[in-house]
């Protein structure tokens, strides 16, 4: 309903992302130089396409051909501001969840040697960046932020629905009309895993015939461990304790932009790694997490015979300050039977043509 409503404005806020990416490509809005190899991953839709696991998987990889990576972000859900708010120089953090916002936090927390600087102003994070060592800049969500010069764009589709209802907001998730693909550099299919190779080679198809001069590449999700909500124990596949928790009955619960992802990811047994989920229970992407929302998973577990919670490392960052694996803390809140709360790690796997395609540009 809201999006039939949304379309008298669509071709309104449609026009005007056009414009401004048009006075871009011709000089008249300024574009600066971090004077250093700047690799941008972004998308054309509201959120949910993997972003974040594929800057993960760059930084990873940058590391190890010996490159200093460093993640210049906005800080989404934080409090950085302008900033810039430097949250990590790879080895010790200097905010918290709150302040940095779930995802940087998370990448934090993960990216060990890599440095990580939130604001608005992505300009001067990378400056900062480029002052504490960094050789290279990856831009997290950086395909709309065109003021800062990039060597790479990297455009991220996610196989499923990869264009929504195919309208801009506030008819439809697309913060940029589809023509906006001609700016990217190479475009990468996520998700792979979830659709049919058929329905890749179809989007393939699609794709070739809106861009004709970028590489597209593929990607899929792998999970990579299971461990308990605040331990740093992580069970990998194939031992006896992630089978013992594969096996599990568990209720999932996540707030992330295509919920769906994660669920097909704990269930898809292609890999045979198929979780037993009785149910889950979505909340809006970023969702600040309270006591009461804890409870409340704890209780429907109980009810459809759930003896565990499993969520994202996305998320978990959010929860764990409420809970640990002997119930929940603070405020005299605590269940009959405690639960345990599972935390699932995924990583983004692109194809290594895609690498190759970054290498080319440092």
């Amino acid at each position: 309903m809201l999006f039939r409503v949304g379309r008298v404005f669509e071709p309104l806020y449609a026009g005007l992302m056009s414009l401004r990416s048009r006075l871009y490509s011709r000089g008249m809005l300024k574009i600066h130089r971090a004077d250093i190899p700047v690799i941008s991953i972004g998308n054309l839709s509201m959120g949910g396409t993997g972003k974040t696991p594929h800057v993960i998987a760059c930084c990873r990889f940058l590391r190890k051909q010996g490159i200093k990576p460093a993640v210049v972000t906005r800080g989404y859900g934080g409090k950085a501001g302008k900033g810039p708010l430097v949250v990590s120089d790879g080895f010790d953090l200097f905010a918290d969840a709150e302040t940095a916002g779930d995802e940087v936090f998370m990448m934090a927390h993960m990216l060990h040697g890599v440095i990580i600087v939130a604001g608005s102003c992505r300009y001067q994070g990378a400056l900062t960046a480029r002052k504490l060592g960094a050789k290279v800049i990856v831009l997290d969500d950086g395909f709309q932020h065109m003021a800062l010069y990039r060597n790479r764009d990297v455009l991220l589709l996610p196989a499923s629905e990869p264009f929504g209802n195919r309208h801009v907001f506030p008819a439809g998730h697309l913060r940029e009309p589809i023509s906006a693909l001609k700016r990217a550099t190479c475009i990468l299919i996520t998700g792979c895993e979830q659709v049919s190779d058929g329905s890749v080679t179809l989007l393939r198809e699609e794709i070739h015939s809106l861009v004709d001069n970028a590489p597209v590449f593929t990607s899929f999700n792998r999970i990579t461990g299971l461990c308990l909500i605040g331990e740093k124990e992580v069970y990998r596949p194939g031992t006896p304790d992630f089978e013992k928790w594969r096996k599990t009955p568990v209720l999932a619960f996540c707030g992330v932009g295509r919920p769906q992802s994660f669920t097909s990811i704990l269930t898809r047994n292609g890999d045979g790694f198929g979780f037993n989920v009785k149910d889950t229970v979505s909340f809006k992407d970023h969702y600040i997490y309270h006591r009461n929302d804890i409870e409340t998973l704890y209780k429907k577990a109980e009810e459809i015979g759930a003896s565990a919670l499993v969520t994202t490392a996305k998320d978990a960052v959010k929860v764990r300050e409420y809970c640990s694996n002997s119930g929940l803390e603070g405020d005299g809140l605590q269940t009959a039977s405690p639960i345990p709360i599972l935390v699932l790690e995924v990583e983004a796997v692109p194809e290594n043509g895609f690498y190759r395609h970054i290498m080319q540009a440092i």
